[in-house]
């Protein structure tokens, strides 16, 4: 089976299959993307900051998916509050997903040591399928996903919730980003298939090894019905406060690795950091590819200890 042809099957089965699998936009960089996946993380850092993200998987696999994004967070009213947008498209065959989201947090417990917040965000969500791509190839003409026109579209809103905890260098944090199913039908089709609840577990902290090292570890857990739970864990190394390199392990059937990935990220400035991350699949589709690569870009209009670009605050590097 060739390339196309591959990719334009699996955008198809996935995005409409009864048995759903991961719906969801998968980032490797995680840990400096958390409003993606929780909306009490809104203005956790207590800064307001903008970050961009670019994603490119399966590199050298024809329709394969690619995503943008881009974010938007800041805390309020004395930092107990916290407000979040996020955009996304997400591309993969012949598939176009288009994701906004506005995010709301609370502190219902907020000391020098603890903070605990919940969140609540709305979702639009936009999915278009262009069946004229030169690239398509149609298999079975009486597929009833197959339609005779051209270009067919689907949109469907939702709500989510998350919680956020942090204690002095640590934290955690449980959502669920769509807590309704949304049935999703293209054309005249009787067949309809469902965006299902997507539950997220992330966790990590900071710890002092010495005057200019800090070891950071950080875990991504994901559970979807009908799919092989996943995660993401990670250890990372911060230098001198401005450079953090570190191994991520992904896996998703039991215990089989999906991807070994390498991440960098530098604090090029006092409020503007560049990411890059790379992975290496290990998976069935490994034949196929020679990667994925992602790159971020984060800036902060403040920086702790009133703007003096001090950045001693071990939750800014959350």
């Amino acid at each position: 089976m060739n390339k196309i042809l591959y990719l334009a099957t699996l955008c198809i089965t996935i995005a409409f299959s009864k048995a759903s699998a991961q719906q969801e936009h998968q980032y490797t960089q995680f840990m400096y993307n958390k409003l993606a996946y929780n909306p009490a993380f809104a203005g956790a850092r207590e800064v307001a900051s903008v970050s961009t993200m670019y994603r490119r998987q399966w590199l050298g696999f024809d329709g394969a998916p690619t995503s943008y994004m881009i974010s938007y967070d800041q805390p309020l009213m004395k930092k107990r509050i916290g407000f979040g947008l996020n955009m996304h498209r997400f591309a993969v065959g012949i598939n176009d997903n288009f994701v906004g989201n506005m995010c709301y947090s609370y502190s219902i417990i907020r000391t020098d040591d603890v903070n605990i917040k919940v969140g609540i965000g709305g979702t639009f969500r936009y999915y278009k399928f262009n069946f004229s791509d030169p690239n398509f190839y149609v298999r079975d003409i009486n597929d009833p996903f197959v339609t005779t026109a051209t270009e067919q579209s689907n949109i469907s809103g939702n709500v989510g919730t998350g919680i956020y905890f942090t204690y002095k260098d640590f934290y955690i944090g449980f959502s669920v980003p769509n807590l309704y199913r949304n049935k999703i039908q293209i054309g005249n089709t009787t067949i309809t298939a469902e965006n299902r609840e997507h539950y997220y577990t992330t966790a990590g902290g900071i710890f002092s090894l010495s005057d200019n090292i800090d070891f950071k570890p950080s875990v991504m857990m994901k559970f979807v019905k009908n799919a092989p739970f996943s995660a993401d864990i990670n250890a990372s190394f911060l230098f001198n406060r401005k450079v953090t390199a570190g191994l991520s392990y992904r896996f998703g059937r039991s215990a089989i690795a999906d991807s070994f990935d390498g991440l960098l990220f530098i604090q090029l400035a006092p409020k503007l950091g560049l990411g890059l991350a790379y992975d290496y699949n290990v998976s069935m589709l490994s034949a196929y590819n020679k990667g994925s690569i992602e790159a971020l870009l984060r800036y902060d209009f403040s920086v702790p200890a009133q703007d003096k670009g001090d950045l001693t605050n071990p939750r800014y590097f959350f």
